[in-house]
């Protein structure tokens, strides 16, 4: 392995970290609306969860619980990579009339719909991965 090639694989880990942290910028307004909405004070300033800027947030009326200790992006919602989606036209919609709750790390990756009704519940449990 020469230096040159080094030092292209660091440009390349550089560049995949600034384009994460874009991506994340451009959701940040976002994340901040949901996790003010559904948490307590207390809880949001952490910003546990992450919401990219490709997911589509139709109804916001339900609850979200998490049952785990809090911290910095502990759940992402609309982020990760899967091959069969095409990234630029995939989107995520959140469509929530009952209760989420989180019971540790989650990841709900882009293209991914969820929906629970007026009396649902949705449990995820914590994996510690992408769980979803």
């Amino acid at each position: 392995m020469t230096i040159l090639s080094i030092m292209r694989e660091g440009h390349r880990n550089l560049y995949k970290k600034i384009c994460k942290l874009f991506l994340y910028l451009l959701g940040l307004s976002k994340t901040i609306y949901f996790n003010f909405k559904y948490l307590p004070l207390r809880e949001a300033v952490y910003l546990p969860i992450f919401v990219s800027h490709r997911v589509l947030l139709r109804n916001c009326d339900g609850s979200i619980t998490i049952e785990a200790p809090i911290h910095t992006r502990m759940i992402h919602i609309g982020y990760g990579y899967a091959g069969i989606f095409d990234a630029a036209y995939a989107r995520s919609i959140w469509e929530v009339y009952g209760d989420v709750i989180f019971r540790g790390k989650a990841s709900i990756g882009h293209g991914s719909k969820i929906s629970v009704g007026e009396k649902g519940t949705l449990v995820f449990h914590g994996g510690g991965g992408d769980n979803c």
